[in-house]
């Protein structure tokens, strides 16, 4: 098969996935608004049930010997789609239950998970879970002094939720094909008249497939738009028609004592506590039989309502939430508008791979690659490569990064005392362990990458980071999780070290440079695409199926580094001015320069770099934010980061040299730090985050060309260099959660701004060490330090 003939395959099926991953995402969120607010309102139905029981308790009915309790139970299974109740005490023992097929039910796991919320608070009025296909229902019982003594539950299955779903799925199911058939269509009208014709432009290509999937993706917005509007009407219709039994039948029971509607008190208050809880609801009210019906488009529901003694009747009327549905509609525009950032992102880094793949000519597995010395030969490295370092770092990159946005907020699901500890350091254990055992790994990585090149380290770090994240998602405790999160952080410390071995044993004499900008290119960009999309699919299929996803993603990805990866092995010549490196030679080349850039610069950076990775998560989560937004505020720490820090990079290294923009960056976002303190909301916090960012993209590059040109880099090897330079990073970022911790916890936004008061103080002593300091060492670079 031609190149340019597998070049179209490849550009449909990245149309295809791209239009294929927003429907997907789009069909979760509408599953789930539908699971939550058909949930809602069944709560809403039953809180009448629950208030019987309380009710009895109060007059002395114990809920251990309950009397009567099969005639409340079957009170809920007349409200619509209930299959199973139960009641439990406060401590969760299932005391009574009742199944419409009279099966003897147990409580499931989950439920423990629903005592630690009501504990926590113990206003809520109801929380849900999903068992499989079957949803649970749970409100509190409380006596008369407001305490909870028991626990009522319903339960029903999906299908109910399905069947409401099911015109809109087809719809949404015709929008994904009429999308994708015209993605395609267009990009292959682009192939016959143009790319068949001519030879292979990347830019050009990148162009083509941009228009496209933009294209693409916008007709979908259009089809999609009226299908989501239409269906959050009628999820809000079939809710209504709920809550129109439960008040029917209360009014009914009124109704039946002889009181007649003129009589009626409280009937305003008791209309509010209803749909007070219910988002889509913006009204419930009653009106005169005769009074004229509003249209539909301003009521969902309206039903007429028993007549009472005196033959007068009512009609209830129950309004829908125009706010509501604007704001699920927005919500989905907003995804369509990440998704395409993400596809385009994403197309890029997958053009530019297979491009260098299809282009290239067929090498060994095994290659040699040369070291800092100039007399190494170089095999066997005919083309550039450089597109395929930078689709691995990305595949890579992606997977260790699809987690970030929401393992803090996991870890305040899961959280417990732990040694007495405060509960902002209990937060932080999950990063901190995992940066801790990352350090660990990297440490013995170099040795690994010495013996068998960097190939095998991957490999291992890959299965691990499978393991470790297959742990995170089925593990409901706090201390497992941590420990699962130490062996994720085994495997990132294999991985980072090996990949940035890989990308340097590619590059040619003289190319060093563009080899490891392309590594970082392909990190961000696969750092940005994965945060976001961790964080819609966190959003929707919970925390636990995330990780599991990110398993069957190491998989995928480690199957794509054993296929098209080389197991290059840095050698060394036998000439008699090599040095042969070890640990040791550390000790010889250490100096006060590099010891400041170690305390001054890389400590404090990723002290800063933890406002992003742990305490924006749980701050944004506090403030309301969903986890997609979370993951959003990351790729547009991304984009900063590549397409503006990026681009300054080369004109602040030209005009201030690697010493003084690495203080310049650290000094920006310390002073952002500090006005987030003063102001301390979101747009603050969105504000630190674009300026990281920025400061990023030119403050990182100039730290890893300071490293490896550093007289060390000449006496140990560029291989260890990158190990160093891992363990001293993840050092740094093991260290950094605490630090911040801590700083949260004993000053709150003082102690934000302490941190960076203290960093910007910190990077102006390295300025000044860094250039009024001589380093020592007797081997000098030729590239310059």
């Amino acid at each position: 098969m031609k190149s340019k003939t597998k070049l179209l395959i490849i550009i449909c099926v990245i149309i295809s996935a791209s239009i294929g991953l927003i429907s997907i995402l789009n069909y979760m969120s509408f599953r789930k608004n539908h699971m939550e607010s058909f949930a809602r309102s069944n709560a809403v139905a039953c809180i009448g049930v629950a208030n019987k029981i309380e009710y009895a308790v109060k007059y002395g009915k114990p809920l251990s010997n309950f009397y009567g309790i099969q005639d409340i139970f079957n009170d809920a299974f007349s409200l619509s789609h209930i299959n199973e109740t139960y009641l439990a005490d406060e401590k969760g023992k299932l005391l009574y239950s009742k199944v419409k097929d009279g099966t003897i039910i147990e409580l499931p796991e989950e439920f423990t998970g629903v005592l630690k919320d009501f504990a926590k608070d113990d206003s809520t009025k109801f929380s849900t879970f999903l068992v499989k296909e079957d949803q649970h229902v749970i409100l509190p019982v409380k006596d008369s002094s407001g305490s909870i003594i028991g626990y009522f539950g319903v339960v029903y299955d999906m299908d109910a939720v399905s069947r409401n779903m099911a015109q809109s799925v087809k719809e949404l199911l015709l929008s994904m094909v009429s999308s994708i058939i015209l993605g395609i269509g267009i990009f292959i009208l682009i192939y016959i008249f143009y790319i068949s014709k001519n030879e292979i432009n990347k830019r050009r290509l990148w162009a083509s497939t941009i228009i496209v999937l933009i294209l693409a993706n916008l007709f979908y917005a259009i089809t999609v738009y009226g299908v989501f509007q239409k269906g959050y009407i009628e999820m809000t219709a079939n809710n209504a028609e709920i809550l129109t039994e439960r008040i029917k039948a209360d009014i009914d029971s009124v109704l039946s004592k002889g009181v007649v509607y003129s009589r009626f008190s409280g009937m305003e208050e008791y209309l509010k506590g209803i749909y007070r809880d219910i988002d889509e609801i913006e009204s419930i009210s009653l009106a005169a039989e005769d009074e004229a019906i509003l249209s539909e488009s301003e009521y969902v529901a309206s039903a007429a309502l028993k007549k009472d003694a005196e033959g007068v009747g009512m009609r209830l009327n129950i309004k829908i939430s125009r706010e509501y549905i604007s704001g699920r509609l927005s919500d989905t525009l907003l995804d369509l508008a990440t998704i395409l950032i993400v596809s385009i992102m994403i197309s890029i880094e997958i053009v530019l791979f297979v491009i260098t793949l299809l282009m290239g000519t067929k090498k060994e597995n095994n290659i040699e690659v040369k070291d800092v010395e100039k007399d190494i030969e170089v095999k066997d490295l005919e083309k550039d490569e450089a597109g395929i370092v930078r689709g691995v770092a990305f595949v890579v990159f992606t997977l260790l990064y699809m987690t970030v946005a929401f393992v803090p907020i996991v870890m305040t699901k899961l959280y417990r005392p732990i040694f007495n500890l405060p509960y902002d350091i209990v937060i932080s254990l999950p990063i901190s362990a995992e940066m801790l055992f990352s350090v660990i790994a990297a440490a013995f990585c170099g040795v690994l990458i010495d013996r068998g090149g960097w190939k095998p380290a991957a490999i291992a770090g890959l299965i691990t980071l499978v393991l470790g994240n297959l742990a995170s998602g089925i593990t409901n405790d706090a201390v497992f999780f941590i420990l699962s999160r130490c062996l994720c952080g085994i495997g990132m410390g294999l991985v980072l070290t090996a990949i940035r071995v890989y990308g340097y044993s590619m590059a040619k004499e003289g190319q060093e440079e563009k080899y490891i900008a392309s590594v970082n290119s392909g990190a961000v960009t696969g750092c940005s695409a994965a945060v976001v999309v961790g964080a819609m699919i966190a959003d929707r299929a919970g925390f636990s199926r995330s990780f599991m996803l990110v398993a069957l993603l190491g998989i995928l990805t480690l199957g794509i580094v054993y296929i098209f990866a080389r197991n290059n092995k840095i050698v060394r010549a036998s000439s008699t001015a090599a040095v042969k490196a070890s640990w040791k030679e550390l000790i010889r080349c250490v100096d006060g320069k590099f010891i400041s850039f170690i305390l001054f610069m890389i400590f404090p950076a990723y002290i800063l770099a933890m406002f992003l990775n742990y305490y924006f998560p749980v701050f944004a989560n506090d403030a309301g934010l969903s986890t997609s937004n979370i993951g959003r505020a990351f790729m547009l720490n991304g984009l900063c980061v590549v397409y503006v820090g990026s681009l300054l990079s080369g004109f602040i290294h030209k005009r201030l040299g690697n010493i003084k923009g690495m203080v310049l960056g650290i000094i920006i976002a310390a002073v952002a730090m500090i006005v987030f303190a003063q102001y301390g909301n979101i747009m603050a916090a969105f504000t630190v985050i674009i300026v990281m960012g920025i400061t990023d993209g030119f403050t990182v590059p100039a730290q890893y060309s300071y490293m490896m040109k550093h007289p060390l880099a000449l006496r140990i090897g560029q291989g260890k260099t990158i190990s160093l330079f891992s363990i001293v990073s993840n050092i740094s970022k093991s260290v950094a959660p605490l630090i911040f911790g801590i700083a949260v916890l004993k000053g709150g936004f003082t102690g934000i701004a302490l941190i960076g008061a203290i960093t910007a103080v910190l990077a102006i002593a390295f300025a000044i060490i860094g250039i009024t300091g001589k380093s020592t060492g007797s081997i000098t670079s030729e590239r310059g330090a």
